[in-house]
């Protein structure tokens, strides 16, 4: 299914040239006047000049694009968007267009240009292949993933009359949306239902009584009564707050399910209780991407560091915390106190213990299972020991936290199989158990050795080359798999002799050749070998015959849940429940 990969901008307002990377899940944060809210509105003007496609009148680039826009395309209102055009342009540089553009993982493209009157604006789309769109049917038969941007929070009405259901879509995602607020509901009946049941779950206190159109003028008034125990009140006299959140719900119960969903600071009328329920709400929602804008902690440790972007205006691209440090540099630079893990902590009561980077898989792999398991896999602080014979990290956190919990929060240590032998890995179990430690080691060599699956990486392969079979791919893991046996076994071999300095060459290199050899006994020689070198030579070699590369993660990311291993799913009950 298409994302959005990329949203460039260039001579619109504080940014010069700024490139914001998109993945499935976004969270956009950044200091105050970083460009955020200059971000959203980009995404708010793209996604008004992408649902106008399906209406569009297509002509030829006006005269300020001359020598610049090539081919058809096609002018957009944009009267429902709250934006100045009057002060669109970079360092007030109205000489040259500003230039907002989507780029589609399918390499479709969207471009629109904004000119030096407020009123000047154009829209070209771009083929996969690069050609420009001329017509409308044309335009149709392209997969550019839809935007949807949460409307403005603001107050409701006290008195809010019917109005004709063109307007009500007209409004639905305009700076007018919160003043139809009842009008949306009341035409909206599936959607209305399911706002009303999820309503009632997040805010369990308040019960939805009544919506109902009668009253005032020409019986043309809506009224929505809420009910917080003993008292009953029209939605326009609850608190703001609660009329946030009631948007918010609404946004997300309505939105398309195909659309990459936008909210803007939703954090900033809600208590931490709330913040913390966005992130969850957005994953739950199945949406093709989301992305949230916020200076919320809660928010931020609610999310993996790889979903968050760094906005900065001032910069070329955006930016993502790779380390569990560099997000708490992030979280400092927002003005907060917040330890992004001990709140993780205090939420999850529990604590996984990794020696590589097996987490960003298995965070992957939650993703597929469901959003609800993602979200509290996500939650879980984790912490990288850098390798198992650094146990004394372990045990120490082991110890740590089960003297001070007496006992109350689990700690999992996550550990590759390597080429340990039996005796050694039962070694470790022991080591684990006297120190309160609940061990998982992968049956196979690393995490990296579960990708190794011809399926996937023919998918990622066939994409750009139909004519690859799969049992070609079959026959390249193959011959990678003994190509890299000697090596291995050399691995093995110098590890034996490091535990075993008094013994000569000779039996080491029985040695190493016999775990080797118990290693393999009823087992594929690709859950031996490493993982980690075994898929950069299938990638070499595939870049080779048909110039198509990958990695872990891409083949991760194109497995279907079904063709992960059973040990995910027993390790991911284990962590999540």
């Amino acid at each position: 299914m298409t994302q959005i990969r990329q949203v460039q901008l260039s001579n619109f307002r504080g940014f010069k040239h700024h490139t914001v990377s998109l993945e499935t899940v976004s969270v956009l944060v950044g200091q105050n006047n970083a460009g955020k809210s200059t971000f959203i509105d980009a995404l708010r003007l793209l996604a008004v000049a992408s649902r106008r496609v399906p209406s569009a009148q297509f002509q030829s680039p006006p005269d300020w694009l001359r020598g610049i826009a090539v081919g058809r395309g096609y002018k957009v209102g944009f009267e429902t968007v709250d934006f100045d055009f009057a002060n669109t342009h970079h360092n007030y540089d109205r000489d040259t267009p500003s230039k907002l553009q989507l780029v589609c993982s399918n390499r479709a493209r969207l471009t629109l240009w904004l000119g030096p009157e407020p009123g000047d604006n154009f829209t070209q789309i771009s083929t996969p292949s690069g050609g420009v769109i001329q017509t409308r049917a044309e335009a149709q038969n392209i997969d550019l993933c839809p935007i949807l941007v949460m409307p403005p929070v603001g107050q409701f009405r006290p008195h809010e009359t019917a109005i004709a259901k063109d307007r009500i879509r007209e409004y639905m995602f305009g700076r007018l949306a919160s003043q139809h607020f009842r009008n949306q509901l009341f035409e909206m009946v599936p959607e209305y239902r399911a706002w009303k049941a999820r309503l009632e779950e997040t805010w369990p206190s308040v019960k939805v009584e009544s919506l109902d159109l009668g009253g005032g003028k020409n019986n043309r008034e809506l009224t929505l009564i809420l009910r917080e125990g003993p008292f009953a009140s029209e939605a326009a006299w609850v608190g703001s707050g609660l009329q946030a959140w009631m948007q918010i719900l609404w946004f997300i119960c309505r939105a398309d399910k195909g659309s990459l969903v936008v909210l803007d600071e939703p954090d900033v009328y809600l208590h931490a209780d709330l913040q913390r329920k966005i992130a969850k709400l957005v994953l739950a929602g199945g949406f093709r991407q989301a992305a949230i804008a916020t200076h919320s902690t809660e928010i931020i440790s609610d999310v993996e560091p790889s979903s968050i972007t760094v906005i900065r205006k001032r910069e070329r691209s955006s930016w993502r915390p790779s380390k569990k440090s560099e997000l708490q540099k992030v979280v400092d630079s927002l003005g907060s106190r917040h330890n992004v893990q001990l709140s993780k902590l205090a939420s999850a009561r529990k604590v996984t213990l990794y020696e590589g980077e097996d987490q960003k898989f298995l965070a992957e792999f939650a993703l597929k299972l469901s959003s609800d398991s993602y979200s509290r896999f996500a939650s879980i602080p984790w912490f990288d020991i850098k390798g198992v014979d650094n146990n004394q990290t372990a045990i120490g956190a082991g110890k740590a936290l089960h003297i001070s919990t007496e006992g109350q929060i689990p700690v999992f240590l996550i550990i590759d199989r390597d080429f340990r032998t039996t005796p050694s890995i039962e070694k470790i179990k022991k080591m684990c158990e006297d120190n309160h430690l609940i061990l998982h080691c992968w049956s196979r060599k690393e995490i990296e050795n579960y990708f190794v699956d011809a399926r996937p990486i023919h998918r990622i392969i066939s994409a750009k080359k139909p004519h690859v079979l799969i049992s070609d791919v079959e026959t390249l893991i193959k011959e990678s798999s003994e190509d890299l046996v000697e090596s291995t076994i050399a691995v093995i071999v110098d590890q034996w002799h490091l535990l075993n300095r008094k013994e000569p060459a000779s039996k080491a290199g029985k040695e190493g050749k016999r775990i080797f050899d118990d290693l393999c006994a009823g087992r594929p020689l690709e859950h031996v070998v490493s993982g980690k070198r075994l898929l950069g030579e299938i990638s070499k070699r595939s870049k080779a015959n048909w110039n198509v590369s990958f990695g872990a993660m891409t083949i991760c990311r194109a497995m279907h849940e079904s063709e992960f291993d059973d040990e995910f799913s027993v390790l991911a009950r284990k962590l999540i429940g």
